[in-house]
């Protein structure tokens, strides 16, 4: 799809899709691990200036972005 925007080549729907699922995907599962660290680390990760703290409110933003919350999953899905 890289390669393609570089050429001026209009991206086809099924390469959007795809691309969107994988952004929306890559989303989840990156917060999903912030959330295992931050539980694994037990205390230290509660300081409100720990390097895991910043991590996880990062994290937990990003999931309701509207590029990457679940509606747009959803979408992605439901037009696949």
């Amino acid at each position: 799809m890289w390669d393609g925007g570089l050429r001026d080549e209009l991206a086809t729907a099924e390469k959007r899709i795809n691309s969107r699922l994988a952004a929306v995907t890559a989303v989840q599962k990156c917060a999903e691990i912030v959330r295992a660290a931050y539980d694994a680390s037990g205390a230290s990760a509660v300081r409100r200036a720990g390097v895991l703290q910043c991590l996880l409110r990062d994290a937990s933003c990003l999931q309701h972005h509207i590029s990457a919350n679940q509606v747009s999953h959803e979408l992605t899905g439901r037009v696949r």
